[in-house]
């Protein structure tokens, strides 16, 4: 009967759908349902009653062995009782319980607010997301004989390589390696053979006797196309043949400053909107010295670039009117995707601190944009989805999950619920710098690639990585990254970011605001006065919050009011306070 009552304790309801909840037990033991404690209960109490061949154990058991005897029946019969209802009730719950002896808990992740939401749900949410992203993608650019692909270019087409190369999804990883094999041979078609391309593009009237495209882009955009192909094993004889012609022709193979237009000593005059561009070109230049060792070899690369970025200024958050935010944080997340080579192998953040400190600072800023933009009070807050997305792609490259950062998770739920129904994502222009609002164009006046890009980075972010998968590059990229960003100590600048966004706390001895206001005792602190006390408060909340700054505002001025009425009553009843009332 002490078994039993004891045990009573672990016991849980089941639930109807057949599964019994996680519960933690004494000692980090799970829980169990309901009918498997009764089994065990009653096993134990067998061997009690049973028997036994020590006579000093079997004196002791012939005392109680009625009692315990008397107990047996007694739970038996409602077991049996018990058992019969439940498979009344809920017969597949049975079948469910005798298939499995503990359900799996169901893993919960927090968000920034503290809102807990189910990790399984989630990735769910995501790469649902993520298939519908990538069927209007396929749509839009294949529409009107590939009109989208052949305005877009090469990234159109390596793209959904990038997809297939570190998704851990199998069915995404297959549905992506279809579409990029069929762009690729489209885009290489029209290269290559534009007389017989018959694309949108090449039909339209005078195509033919247009200017054509540049030497330097064609090869460059050659040897993003040769990447994605011998990695996945197609055929690349015509694409590598034509690539072999146009490096000698131009004469890359003696000056590759004439292939980057740009000199090592020079790199401190391009601009961070240029040197986004330039660093993918050096970056596939050097990822090919691996695949095609000693084909197309270069005089200078990452090393310099690397040995330079530690000169270079940096602009955090929050939105300037001159865009200086803007392009410098498009500029870092492309420096992280140099690092991995777009996401083809694992970054490590204490390699370079400061780039993944900055990227997380810009990613906490757009995602507060986003709580403003849902919360109604500011419906038209722009939120740079292509940042936001491209941040969020940096994080994931870091191997980080929606359960294991708070920011991670905001973040995410943030892009998911921009997605439209059609499974794109809207390309927003600034509107007013001072409000930060957001104006859409139209449609129809968007570029291809302004258009893609939103859903394009989205679609990146959204999808779980593996490192793990067997690539004929990654490999030696890594080992090649490891050795360049020692050598180059890329994770020291030379001069600190300065971040205006979000204020840092003034220095001193805290005042009785900010006491109060940390234990949470907000009637105290308008003592001081509603200025003192709202300036005080946006220091305090890490998130610069100004909803619920302007919730805590409201809250002293209705204190003040009562304040200012208890004082009239008070001068009323004695016309002479004494200095305690003053």
């Amino acid at each position: 009967l002490k078994l039993l009552s004891s045990a009573a304790q672990y016991l849980v309801p089941v639930h109807p759908d057949g599964g019994s909840p996680a519960r933690e037990m004494p000692g980090g033991r799970q829980g169990s349902s309901l009918p498997e404690l009764r089994s065990s209960s009653l096993r134990k109490l067998k061997s009690l009653a049973s028997p036994s061949g020590d006579p000093a154990v079997g004196s002791e058991k012939s005392r109680v062995g009625q009692k315990l005897q008397l107990a047996l029946k007694q739970a038996k019969e409602l077991r049996g009782q018990n058992d019969q209802g439940d498979s009344e009730a809920v017969p597949e719950a049975g079948r469910a319980r005798s298939s499995s002896k503990c359900a799996v808990p169901d893993l919960q992740c927090p968000d920034l607010k503290g809102r807990w939401h189910s990790v399984k749900n989630l990735r769910d949410r995501r790469n649902a997301a993520v298939l519908k992203g990538m069927r209007w993608m396929h749509k839009y650019l294949s529409a009107n004989r590939y009109m989208g692909l052949m305005a877009v270019g090469d990234d159109a087409a390596c793209l959904f390589f990038e997809v297939w190369y570190t998704s851990c999804n199998s069915n995404i990883r297959s549905v992506a390696k279809n579409i990029a094999q069929e762009l690729l041979e489209k885009y290489e078609r029209h290269l290559l053979e534009p007389e017989s391309c018959g694309c949108g593009k090449c039909r339209l009237p005078g195509a033919h006797v247009k200017k054509k495209m540049d030497a330097r882009e064609l090869f460059l955009q050659l040897m993003f196309l040769l990447r994605c192909k011998e990695e996945m094993g197609l055929d690349i004889e015509r694409m590598a043949a034509k690539a072999d012609s146009l490096w000698k022709d131009c004469g890359f193979q003696d000056n590759t400053s004439r292939l980057f237009r740009i000199t090592p000593e020079n790199l401190a005059e391009v601009s961070d909107a240029e040197f986004t561009v330039l660093i993918m070109y050096i970056m596939v230049m050097e990822f090919n010295q691996m695949l095609f060792p000693r084909r197309w070899p270069i005089r200078w690369g990452l090393r310099e670039v690397f040995t330079h970025l530690k000169t270079r200024k940096y602009c955090g958050p929050p939105y300037d009117a001159a865009c200086k935010f803007h392009d410098c944080f498009y500029f870092a997340t492309h420096i992280a995707f140099a690092i991995s080579a777009y996401s083809a192998i694992k970054t490590q953040p204490r390699d370079v601190p400061w780039l993944f400190e900055y990227n997380r600072r810009s990613c906490l800023y757009w995602t507060q944009q986003a709580w403003h933009r849902f919360s109604g009070r500011h419906p038209e807050r722009l939120v740079d989805i292509d940042g936001l997305s491209e941040a969020v792609d940096v994080m994931r490259g870091c191997g980080l999950t929606d359960g294991g950062d708070p920011l991670l998770c905001s973040a995410t739920l943030a892009i998911l619920e921009l997605q439209r129904p059609d499974g794109s994502w809207p390309y927003w222009e600034i509107g007013d710098v001072e409000g930060l609002t957001a104006k859409e164009p139209k449609q129809d006046e968007l570029p291809y690639y302004h258009r893609l890009h939103p859903t394009w980075v989205a679609v990146q972010s959204l999808r779980d990585r593996n490192f793990e998968q067997d690539r004929k590059g990654n490999i030696c990229w890594a080992q090649f990254m490891a050795r360049l960003l020692k050598e180059t100590k890329l994770g020291r600048l030379n001069s600190k970011i300065v971040y205006a966004w979000p204020a840092k706390k003034k220095k001193g001895k805290p005042s009785a605001v900010l006491t109060k206001c940390s234990t949470g005792d907000l009637e105290t602190a308008s003592a001081l006065g509603n200025e003192e006390a709202a300036e005080l408060l946006e220091e305090y909340d890490p998130l610069n919050c100004q909803d619920d700054l302007k919730e805590s505002q409201d809250d002293l001025k209705e204190s003040d009011e009562k304040e200012e009425a208890s004082d009239s009553r008070n001068s009323d009843e004695n016309s002479d306070p004494t200095p305690e009332q003053q």
